[in-house]
Formats: structure tokens, C-alpha cells, sequence
């Protein structure tokens, strides 16, 4: 029999009675915050889940409760906390709640329990353990303020597999910025002219109070810079921006805050070493010349590549120079012939015919098309091309 899961923030202390498994055949076990609820459910057999909803200290309980469906929807769920808002209980209910109720007493408690697993079928009750280990994990969600179109353009190709990014180019319209859920992650570009970093971030903790936020593109030192913001900041990172160091603290916020997520890939250092250099020199490095700059020879290099990124270094640069492309029509009204100067391509013919090649529309149209559909707040357009 699969166990049952208590998510409130005293769960083991306020339910001693059920230590042993209520009928005698279920255990009980407690998870005092979201995470510990999503570790235990991605390793232990669940017939059923209690969540306080209200009642969570670090992910809300939306949160959790999404990330809980996100695992396996079969999981029976009930929710419990005396919701009094009609917007969190249709979300609730959206999300595929079995019930919810009021904060009962223990005795209540148990009764509720209990009437449940005499309603589940056997089917249910198996819990999720078959589907442990090919379950379909959702990217994390990441949400970028600001950043070169270079630094978009690498996140794009790294990350994009891993992680749902979004882009606001601008501190106002990233405290406007609305989702049902939280991001996971909020990345800052500190070198965004006009700024004032430390007002901004007090404003956008107040906004996204359980998020972890990391500065990039620090001018200064970096230590010094988040000594004096802590603790409205996790992690700050200077200029040039360093890939590796980019990745490492974005894997280390999220996998204390993600577990229903994907885990970011670790990239050995001459990869990132590569795509520091792609990063500052696109437009002029060719690739005979990638090797040298990095130290490394070039048929070990592209094959460290491939097997680490999943494509040929020429395709990589290719895509890192449309994703940047990208931008410049969508934010800029340059002509083709200046962007493909600032990409590194021959000319606006060449860049249309690489462009309708690789992304399936001429670069005239998809300007068009970005202009129309945005509203402040634009998805970063990595999965617009083909591999």
C-alpha cells in the first residue's frame, strides 16, 4: 500500500495518532514544507496527499500543488486550510483537487482520511511507483530582466531544453510581470542604464518573496556588491560574464528549489570555455579559430561539444547567431543588412536565406509577427528554430 503525505507546516507533531498508518495500512508521513513533499513523492509509493494550502513556509501552496500534479496527475489530493479565496480555490480545483475543506481538528482529520482510501480504486492506491523513473519532468521556469541579445542568445541554446525562460527588458515590467505561478529562478541584468539595483531588488522581493534572484553583468566587484544587497540576493555575478559561473548558481538555486523539475546539465569547462568565447566574439571568430582560443584541439573539441550539447559547434554558432538576430528585429528597427553585420553574416541576403532555412519564415516576417503579439513581456524564441 502506498503511504499518506501531510504537507502542513507541523504535520508530524499536529498528527501523532497516525504515526503507525491509519486502518493499519497506510503509513503516514509528514513534510513540513513544500520540497520535503516533492522529495518524498518522486521516492516513495503515495496513495493519498494532504496539503495544507495555506500553511507553507518557502514554495506557496499553488506551487507545490502544481509541481505535485507535474509528478503524477493519478495521485489522489486532497486540500484542506480554509480557503477563502475564490480565485485560489478555482486554481485549486483546476489543478485537480479531490476536495477541499477547512482546517479540521486531528479527529476530522482522520475521518476525512480514511473515507477517502475506502473511495480509492486499487488502481490508485498502487501509488506512483512505476512511473518513477520515465516520468516527463517540466523545465523550470526562469525569468530573465534585461541582458545583452549575447547573453540571451547562449541562455537560449544551453538552457532552453531545461528551462522555460522569459524575457523583460525592463524593472517596471518585470514587477508587472504576471504569472500564475511563480518563477522559479529570476535572473538581473545590474548593468541595465538607469537602474537603481538596490530599490529594484528591495521592489521585487516584495513581489516575488520566496524566488531566488541572481544579478549578472555586476560592475565592481562582485563579493562587495552582494555583501550589500544580502539578503535581497542569492548570488551576483560580474562582467565578463563567465557561462560556468552562470550555470553553477542557477543549478544550485534550483535544486534546492525544484524537484519536480529538470536538472540543469553540467557542462565540462572547455564546453563553457567555448561558449564564453562564442559569447563575446560571434560575429567575428570563425570556427578554425575556436580551438586556439580555448586551447584545445579541434577534433577533440567538436566532439566534446557534440556529445555535451547535442549539436556540431558550426550549428551552434549558426543558431546563437539567429537567436541574437532575433532580437535585434524584434526590438530594434535596424535593417537586415546592419543586423547581419552585427551576427556576422555576408550581407541581408545571406542572412534571410540562412534565416528561412533554419527557422522556417524570412526575417521580415517574423518581425512583423513579433511586433503584433508583444504585450511587455516576450518568451524567449529558442524553440522557434529547428534543431
Amino acid at each position: 500500500m502506498g503511504s499518506i503525505i501531510i504537507v502542513r507546516t507541523s504535520a508530524c507533531l499536529q498528527y501523532p495518532s497516525l504515526d503507525d498508518g491509519a486502518n493499519g495500512r497506510h503509513a503516514v508521513l509528514g513534510a513540513t514544507d513544500g520540497c520535503a513533499a516533492l522529495d518524498i513523492v518522486t521516492r516513495t509509493r503515495v496513495a493519498l496527499i494532504l496539503l495544507d494550502i495555506q500553511q507553507l513556509s518557502g514554495l506557496d501552496g499553488l506551487t507545490v500543488l502544481e509541481r505535485l500534479r507535474d509528478i503524477d496527475r493519478r495521485i489522489p489530493l486532497m486540500v484542506v486550510g480554509g480557503i477563502d479565496s475564490v480565485r485560489v480555490t478555482a486554481d485549486a480545483l483546476q489543478l485537480g483537487t479531490t476536495d477541499d475543506f477547512t482546517r479540521p481538528c486531528d479527529d476530522e482529520l482522520l475521518l476525512l482520511i480514511r473515507r477517502a482510501l475506502d473511495t480509492l480504486p486499487a488502481a490508485a492506491s498502487m501509488g506512483n511507483e512505476r512511473h518513477l523513473g520515465d516520468r516527463h519532468l517540466h523545465p523550470a521556469q526562469l525569468l530573465l530582466v534585461g541582458g545583452d541579445f549575447g547573453t540571451r542568445g547562449t541562455l537560449t541554446l544551453a538552457l532552453s531544453p531545461y528551462c522555460h525562460i522569459d524575457l523583460v527588458a525592463s524593472p517596471a515590467a518585470a514587477l508587472a510581470y504576471r504569472r500564475r505561478l511563480s518563477p522559479d529562478v529570476i535572473l538581473l541584468d545590474a548593468s541595465m542604464p538607469g537602474t537603481d539595483v538596490a530599490d529594484f531588488l528591495t521592489r521585487l522581493r516584495a513581489t516575488f518573496v520566496a524566488t531566488p534572484l541572481i544579478a549578472i553583468n555586476v560592475v565592481g566587484d562582485p563579493r562587495v556588491f552582494i555583501d550589500a544587497l544580502r539578503p535581497r540576493l542569492h548570488a551576483a555575478l560580474g562582467q565578463p560574464l563567465q557561462c560556468e559561473a552562470l550555470f553553477d548558481a542557477l543549478r544550485n538555486v534550483l535544486t534546492l528549489a525544484a524537484y519536480a523539475r529538470r536538472v540543469l546539465p553540467i557542462f565540462s569547462r572547455p564546453v563553457t570555455r567555448v561558449m564564453n568565447c562564442l559569447l563575446q566574439n560571434y560575429a567575428t571568430i570563425r570556427i578554425c579559430e575556436i580551438g586556439k582560443a580555448v586551447g584545445i584541439s579541434g577534433s577533440h573539441l567538436r566532439r566534446l561539444f557534440r556529445e555535451e550539447t547535442g549539436m556540431p559547434l558550426k550549428r551552434y554558432l549558426d543558431r546563437l547567431r539567429l537567436e541574437i538576430a532575433k532580437y535585434w528585429l524584434a526590438e530594434t528597427d535596424e535593417t537586415l543588412e546592419t543586423i547581419a553585420r552585427h551576427i556576422g553574416l555576408q550581407g541581408a541576403p545571406h542572412f534571410s536565406r540562412v534565416f528561412l532555412r533554419v527557422c522556417g519564415e524570412r526575417p521580415g516576417a517574423y518581425r512583423r509577427l513579433r511586433r503584433s503579439s508583444r504585450r511587455g513581456t516576450m518568451l524567449m524564441p529558442g524553440q522557434d528554430c529547428e534543431a
